[in-house]
């Protein structure tokens, strides 16, 4: 067996996430698929409202979201598990979370509606 190197640490320290990503890929899908799933489908359940068309009372729906929460969840959940590659799981579910957390931001302000 060979010992680790100065060098080495060094490497490792600038590979930077990916590097970290692919260290312990346990750990980071078991966060992908538990927090993250839960996170992502929260997020996309706040923002559903807007996606949605509006009621012949003109009001958003709200039923519809919570309705779809457990199968959104069951959706980034699975694809958390079962993508092979972590850093693309990585990426999309970060990419979704943050796309509809300002879009949810801009809606909470007014922006959207």
């Amino acid at each position: 067996m060979t010992e680790r190197s100065e060098k080495d640490d060094t490497f490792a320290a600038l590979a930077g996430p990916r590097a970290r990503l692919t260290r312990y890929p346990k750990t980071v899908r078991w966060i992908l698929c538990g927090p993250g799933a839960f996170v992502a489908a929260a997020t996309i359940m706040a923002v559903l409202p807007l996606w949605l068309p509006h009621g012949e009372a003109e009001i958003d729906h709200l039923v519809f979201p919570i309705l779809m929460f457990p199968g959104i969840w069951a959706a980034v959940f699975f694809y958390a598990c079962l993508e092979r590659d972590i850093i693309r799981a990585t990426s999309v579910i970060t990419a979704l979370i943050a796309v509809t957390g300002v879009m949810a931001a801009l809606a909470a302000t007014g922006v959207l509606s």
